[in-house]
């Protein structure tokens, strides 16, 4: 048996050199020393091989630590900040979570559509280019998968930028397509826009009898439905988030299809009993439970009678099971009862009569233009005034902006806009309840087309 090369010397350290002259030994004794030294060699190696687990000992001595199913708590704080280059920035607070937090799931709608998730950020900020009307909300995720609750949505605003940053219209869309079903209901498709900034929206025309085009609707989409009203042309136009607008398509015409003569002799069920809403001293809203018919109901008959036991005429239709009764008389009593009726002209019985009385007074508005500009101008101070004997408890103000105009701003009013129709409000706890006989003020600042000069005039003035 040979030793290892450092051997000898390990055993001259220690005192014991087999070959030294002076420290010469019997061979029975270098041999009894050097076994001691090999045994104790071996003894070490097995020690220390002893000490060091192997990876498998290792891994199955581990304990496999309880799953993570507590989620992050909601965001806090959750806001935005926009520029007048359009970017919108969102902000929130960080949330807390038992083990960590790896990320947030940024989720957006645009322009009144489902919300999809768009990014997941490790940051507590997100940043992109306005694509519209758009809604964002916030959540938060750990690294089980485990998500928090949403934040609470907010409605991305453009701010009041003193000059236009966009004046490049949206591409002209695609040619329309028309189809008519032998119920007469007309369907419009066309191609999309594109836009540099965001296409928000389409502006449907149409035209009777060889007459102007007029508008019919705005919609975000690229189709468009209503109801045969004869044959008729249609042309669309796109719109961005500056007011700037396209081309119009090339007309489209619309011809009903050789269906078959109508068959249906079948009226639809009777409508539910109306029930009132929002009632005030010159409107009311009614909405019933809708009928059912074995084609298809396309309306609704509303009659009216003054009083509770008055003669029942006609005051209009409504394709949907809701009607608004406008140019009440404040303080007056008025009964309703409706029918449907299908596309065949079969009508339903009417259903039962909703009494409704109108509370008394009333309010009226103005609009006042302050200062106007080549492409914008500031209407203030509107007034509306309590027209009545008692406070007003809300009022609701609506106008008709002119075409191509949009609104950038507001303030002492809480204002929407459908369309071209604006809305505004009274603020809770501010402007709301105005006193009898007094006058509150508001005013809003708009956009529109270089060199046009309109400015909306007339609005209505309701409250409750």
């Amino acid at each position: 048996m040979s030793l290892p090369r450092r051997v000898p010397m390990i055993l001259r350290s220690a005192g014991l050199d087999l070959v030294s002259p002076a420290r010469r030994r019997a061979p029975r004794q270098r041999k009894r020393i050097v076994g001691a030294v090999i045994a104790a060699f071996a003894v070490t190696f097995a020690f220390v091989g002893a000490a060091v687990p192997s990876a498998q000992a290792a891994s199955a001595a581990e304990l496999t630590p309880g799953a993570d199913t507590v989620a992050p708590t909601v965001p806090g704080g959750f806001g935005y900040s926009i520029n007048c280059a359009l970017v919108v920035t969102l902000h929130w607070t960080a949330s807390t979570d038992d083990v960590g937090v790896t990320g947030y799931d940024v989720y957006r709608s645009i322009n009144n559509g489902p919300s999809t998730l768009v990014r997941t950020t490790p940051t507590t900020s997100f940043t992109e280019s306005l694509l519209g009307l758009v809604v964002y909300q916030v959540r938060a995720r750990d690294a089980a998968g485990n998500v928090s609750g949403f934040t609470a949505v907010v409605n991305v605003v453009p701010p009041p930028c003193p000059f236009p940053q966009d004046t490049q219209p949206p591409t002209t869309p695609g040619a329309i397509s028309v189809s008519i079903t032998c119920a007469l209901v007309v369907t419009l498709n066309w191609g999309a826009s594109t836009d540099n900034v965001a296409v928000i929206g389409y502006d449907v025309y149409r035209s009777a009898g060889n007459g102007p085009f007029t508008s019919v609707a705005t919609t975000p989409t690229t189709s468009f439905t209503e109801t045969f009203v004869g044959v008729v042309k249609y042309q669309v136009r796109a719109r961005d988030t500056s007011g700037n607008v396209s081309a119009f398509t090339a007309a489209a015409i619309a011809v009903p299809p050789p269906c078959p003569p109508p068959l249906d002799t079948q009226p639809p069920t009777t409508p539910g009993t109306p029930t009132s809403s929002g009632t005030t001293g010159s409107a009311t809203t009614l909405t019933w439970t809708a009928s059912t018919d074995n084609v298809h109901v396309t309306g609704y008959d509303i009659y009216r009678a003054p009083g509770a036991s008055g003669t029942f005429t006609s005051i209009g239709t409504s394709p949907t099971n809701t009607f608004t009764d406008t140019g009440l008389t404040a303080g007056a009593t008025y009964s309703y009862q409706v029918r449907a009726r299908d596309a065949a002209g079969n009508v339903s019985a009417f259903s039962a009569t909703v009494t409704v009385t109108t509370p008394a007074g009333g309010c009226s508005a103005t609009l006042v233009r302050q200062a106007g500009w080549y492409n914008g101008y500031t209407m203030q101070p509107n007034a509306v005034t309590n027209t009545g004997t008692s406070a007003l408890n809300g009022w609701t103000v609506t106008f008709t902006l002119p075409a191509g105009h949009t609104i950038t701003a507001s303030w002492n009013a809480v204002v929407t806009v459908t369309g071209q129709t604006v809305t505004a409000r009274g603020i809770a706890g501010q402007n709301a309840i105005v006193g009898p006989g007094a006058t509150t003020t508001w005013g809003f600042q708009a956009r529109r087309p270089d060199g046009n000069t309109a400015v909306p005039t007339g609005a209505a003035c309701t409250s409750p």
